[in-house]
């Protein structure tokens, strides 16, 4: 069930005054789209130092219980629609922490699996305790930090064709 939309914004604003340590949204590069999503461009390195741009949209309507929800969309949408899009969902190989997966069935769409993820929640993804969401300690830090360290050397294998 979701988080009442004020418990969501309270924590929301509560947890984006740590992340951003003092900055703007604006000085970072994200865009609030609405008092509940976040749109968050994060930068992906390849093995030969090149990078690839990927937009994330955070959507935080079962926040702070669950983590939140999680899509790459296309940077000009702000959607996500399958096949169309599927070269702004990054291609990550070996990493046994996430998997983005294009098109999971046709309930879900696009799923990036991860337990800091709403969407890994809603597919009833198994999972070892100590994986968790837990709400009284992780916050969206998690989430971020997941996505960026898939996003490079020796994971990032590039955008998806």
């Amino acid at each position: 069930m979701p988080v009442t939309p004020a418990r969501a914004i309270e924590a929301l604003e509560k947890h984006l005054r740590v992340v951003l340590q003092g900055q703007t949204l604006e000085s970072v590069g994200w865009k609030q789209l609405d008092p509940l999503t976040l749109l968050i461009p994060l930068q992906a390195v390849r093995e030969d130092g090149g990078t690839d741009d990927y937009y994330f949209r955070f959507g935080f309507a079962y926040y702070p219980e669950w983590p939140p929800s999680v899509r790459a969309v296309n940077p000009k949408t702000l959607r996500y629609d399958y096949p169309a899009d599927v070269r702004w969902l990054p291609s990550v190989e070996r990493c046994s922490e996430i998997g983005f997966h294009p098109q999971y069935n046709a309930s879900v769409g696009q799923l990036i699996c991860n337990s800091s993820t709403l969407e890994f929640y809603q597919v009833r993804h198994s999972c070892e305790p100590w994986h968790l969401w837990d709400a009284g300690r992780h916050t969206f830090a998690l989430t971020l930090n997941v996505l960026r360290d898939c996003l490079r050397p020796p994971y990032y294998r590039g955008r998806r064709e």
